[in-house]
């Protein structure tokens, strides 16, 4: 049960990385979405971790009432990769 919280928790919150990061106006509406696509997805931990700090070093996660920034192809394409070098390095540390 708690690894189920746990793996709901995660998707959440990857969803709602996810939702940030495509600039997406109905936050509700596009979090139960991608909650739903990221659910089937299975992304782990250090993936979204190392998408969310990506995304903090190109400035596009903010705090309070700023205005979210809409991140440029480039900048989308360097979380993405950053994710899957994490999920890559997780595949050979498994090995």
């Amino acid at each position: 049960m708690e690894r189920q919280l746990k793996c709901y928790v995660l998707s959440a919150t990857a969803a709602a990385a996810l939702v940030f990061a495509a600039g997406c106006e109905s936050l509700n509406n596009a979090a139960m979405d991608a909650t739903a696509e990221v659910a089937e997805a299975s992304v782990s931990r250090a993936q979204v971790v190392a998408e969310l700090r990506e995304a903090q070093r190109l400035g596009l996660i903010t705090v309070g009432e700023a205005t979210v920034p809409t991140p440029t192809a480039e900048q989308a394409r360097l979380i993405a990769e950053a994710g899957a070098q994490a999920a890559a390095r997780e595949t050979v540390a498994s090995k």
